[in-house]
């Protein structure tokens, strides 16, 4: 079983945490960068608490976190790479300011996402950043963003795509 929390770890490390690792984590301040699928099929995490050192979340990083329903992300945080959040259980989300590419497949086959809130500084929504999220039905966009080839599809769910002025 999973264990409520786990503390100090090393995030820069790729591959670093597998399937029953914890519920919550705690990023450590210093941390810059969190890793290649550092928590990829993570499957028990629900929460993660990042620090304002935190810079970049690569590739897969928390892919097929399937109970991973919340993270908020510090200011700091100006990249994150294709498939980070892909398959994960993330209902609602606010991307932070700063971030100006939604990456290719972000987001992809999150079929319980619900809300994103997206930063003004946003100017590009990558191929397949949102495709297969079902469940989509709120998203603000800032006005003169660039929507590539398939980023929204098959998401059904989505009603609204609110352009927000800059």
């Amino acid at each position: 079983m999973a264990e409520d929390t786990l503390l100090a770890l090393k995030a820069e490390e790729d591959n670093a945490y597998k399937s029953e690792c914890c519920k919550r984590v705690i990023v450590p301040e210093g941390v810059t960068h969190i890793g290649y699928a550092t928590f990829r099929r993570c499957v028990y995490l629900e929460e993660v608490t990042i620090p304002a050192s935190v810079l970049t979340i690569g590739p897969y990083a928390f892919a097929e976190c399937l109970s991973l329903r919340k993270l908020i992300f510090p200011p700091s945080v100006k990249s994150i790479e294709r498939y980070a959040f892909s398959r994960s259980g993330l209902e609602e989300i606010s991307l932070p300011e700063g971030l100006e590419e939604i990456a290719d497949s972000l987001f992809w086959c999150c079929t319980k996402l619900e809300r994103v809130t997206v930063p003004h500084t946003v100017t590009s929504v990558g191929p397949y950043a949102f495709a297969d999220c079902h469940s989509l039905k709120e998203l603000s966009l800032p006005q003169g963003v660039t929507i590539h080839e398939n980023a929204f599809q098959n998401c059904d769910g989505l009603r609204l795509v609110d352009k927000q002025s800059l």
